[in-house]
């Protein structure tokens, strides 16, 4: 799983964007300028949209889908918040696919639409299963704007999540089932060994086990359960990152530049 996008700041001005686990979303390096140009266009949001769905359907995942702000200032905000290098939204990476769209395009595309809606939560077959407000005035830092991406993920009562983990348990079967249960249960063993074997039987069976993972993530109560979880989900990201681009990356928050490909972002 693995993502591609490009800022374009300026005119001309086309800069670096992460290939990133199970995201398409881009970052901009601090080279760059802290303050962001608006968003003009989306050059070609159907073909964004298409490779979005391929990263849905190849490992089964769920997608976050964002709406380009329209004003001004909610659209440095989200510039801002995309180029953190946070681990919670690090961490995120490794759970969803995220895109981000023009408002017309999402108009024709999810006709259940609403008109306050401007964040989605999409399933493996880009169905809409629910949307929100994201307010980017209560959510201004990394942190925040995770947790709201997290709580539209969860669900009510954890409803949304505990639907795609009941369909990754019937896609694993029986007997991997039983060998991923058995792992997140070992990421709290008493003996280091134990836990490194729990990860390794964990780590190979992504992005199958993901919203099982995810689900052991939000329920530990042992810090070594939640350290372990969301060290898997960030390898998964980094994993992911290196098999993209041939290489060892040190993270899918590392910034190249890109030619090709379709332009995501227009600023």
């Amino acid at each position: 799983m693995h993502s591609f996008s490009h800022w374009n700041f300026g005119k001309s001005r086309h800069v670096g964007a992460a290939i990133a686990a199970a995201a398409l979303l881009a970052f901009a390096p601090a080279s760059i300028a802290r303050k962001a140009m608006p968003m003009s266009h989306q050059a070609n949001p159907g073909e964004v949209w298409k490779q979005a769905q391929k990263l849905l359907k190849d490992g089964r995942r769920y997608g976050i889908v964002l709406e380009f702000p329209s004003n001004v200032q909610d659209n440095q905000a989200l510039a801002m918040l995309l180029r953190s290098d946070d681990n919670s939204l690090k961490e995120l990476l490794g759970m969803v696919v995220i895109v981000c769209l023009r408002r017309d395009f999402l108009n024709k595309t999810f006709k259940e639409l609403k008109a306050a809606e401007n964040a989605l939560l999409v399933d493996w077959t880009g169905k809409k299963l629910a949307g929100a407000k994201l307010d980017y005035a209560q959510a201004a830092t990394p942190k925040a704007f995770a947790k709201a991406l997290r709580d539209l993920l969860y669900g009510n009562g954890g409803a949304h999540l505990e639907a795609w983990a009941g369909a990754a348990r019937k896609q694993l079967g029986a007997d991997k089932l039983k060998k991923v249960e058995q792992a997140l249960k070992d990421l709290d063993a008493e003996h280091y060994k134990q836990r490194k074997a729990a990860k390794k039987v964990l780590k190979a069976k992504l992005p199958a086990a993901l919203p099982l993972l995810i689900q052991a993530r939000r329920a530990a109560k042992s810090v070594e359960v939640r350290e372990n979880c969301r060290e898997l989900l960030i390898a998964y990201a980094d994993a992911s990152a290196a098999k993209a681009l041939g290489a060892p990356q040190p993270s899918p928050y590392y910034h190249l530049r890109l030619r090709g490909g379709p332009q995501m972002f227009d600023w």
